[in-house]
């Protein structure tokens, strides 16, 4: 959104329309908790899970909106879905989760999205 202001006339409020995702500003979830306090649901983020070892998704972050949402449902990735990470890259990002028998590269933003707990 753009708020100009103009001296007599007074303010004109115009919406922009962006053309590509990656331009969009998406704030990250933050997890964060005051010290010495415990995650209640004792869950953690698909970013946080070790190669191989399997864990079961129970939610995706309501921060994660729009294309990106729709991407990540549309790979599998919902309620109960079991996902095991596979491969990471030299520098970690990204890695290479298994996903009902697929193999899906998704970057350490997304997956800090998909909460998840320990089958």
């Amino acid at each position: 959104m753009a708020v100009l202001f103009w001296p007599k006339k007074g303010f004109l409020f115009r919406w922009l329309r962006l053309s590509r995702l990656d331009e969009r500003v998406c704030l990250e979830d933050s997890l964060k908790l005051p010290k010495g306090k415990q995650n209640l649901a004792g869950l953690k983020t698909l970013f946080d899970v070790e190669i191989g070892k399997r864990v079961r998704v129970v939610e995706i972050s309501r921060v994660c909106q729009g294309a990106q949402r729709r991407r990540l449902l549309d790979l599998g990735i919902v309620r109960g879905t079991e996902i095991t990470p596979a491969l990471a890259s030299a520098v970690g990002n990204p890695v290479a989760y298994e996903i009902l028998g697929a193999l899906i590269a998704l970057r350490s933003r997304q997956a800090k999205w998909i909460r998840v707990e320990s089958v």
